[in-house]
């Protein structure tokens, strides 16, 4: 049931007064991310220019929750789908709760709703699949497979060998440059979709970082 209901992580930047030493440092961006995100709906609803400017020289997590007034309230950061071209789907939530007596708490949150897995399972079948065929390509490539020795070939391995010298060996690894930016990119790709899905808990989120590297 709690997964149904959507469970995940939570990182707490602010907690109540206290500015929580461990995240806080993400304040800054999170904050301004808030703020963006606000405004691009704004500017979808057709709000007038000084409301906008009023929202974006917002210093404080207080004053965005009055100029919001309606109580507790989220964004959500856009992930766009590179399995599925122009789908967007909900990457990480921003969230500012009221908490007694004189503050309140800012977090990180990252859902964990089974329709949010299967969009990025997806993603990661898509990448890896991609990162396969690449690996396959190159690893044919440079052990010469299905890449028959022309006659000539023969002939010079046979004048090298009659005169004590050995010839360099055609599976010796070799790197196709034309394919690495491309591996860089989805390994890159990979990590931003990982962090965006956030599956494990703090306590154990460093088996993700392992495995990646």
């Amino acid at each position: 049931q709690a997964f149904n209901e959507g469970f995940g992580l939570q990182t707490p930047l602010i907690n109540g007064q206290l500015k929580v030493i461990r995240y806080y440092p993400y304040f800054t961006m999170a904050f301004d991310l808030m703020k963006e995100l606000i405004i691009k709906m704004m500017q979808a609803q057709g709000s007038e220019t000084n409301e906008i400017d009023i929202v974006r020289k917002m210093k404080t997590v207080h004053e965005l929750y009055v100029a919001w007034g309606k109580g507790d309230f989220w964004v959500v950061s856009p992930c766009s789908s590179t399995a599925c071209q122009g789908k967007t789907m909900e990457g990480t939530r921003l969230t500012i709760q009221r908490k007694e007596p004189n503050g309140y708490e800012f977090t990180i949150r990252t859902p964990g709703t089974p329709s949010r897995w299967k969009e990025y399972d997806a993603e990661f079948e898509h990448l890896w699949s991609k990162l396969q065929i690449i690996a396959k390509k190159r690893f044919t490539t440079s052990s010469g497979i299905e890449q028959p020795q022309s006659n000539s070939d023969s002939n010079d391995k046979d004048n090298n060998n009659g005169n004590g010298s050995s010839s360099s060996s055609s599976s010796s690894p070799r790197s196709d440059d034309g394919n690495d930016d491309e591996v860089i990119d989805i390994c890159l790709s990979i990590f931003f979709y990982w962090v965006n899905f956030g599956p494990l808990s703090r306590g154990s989120a460093a088996c993700g970082y392992v495995i990646l590297k």
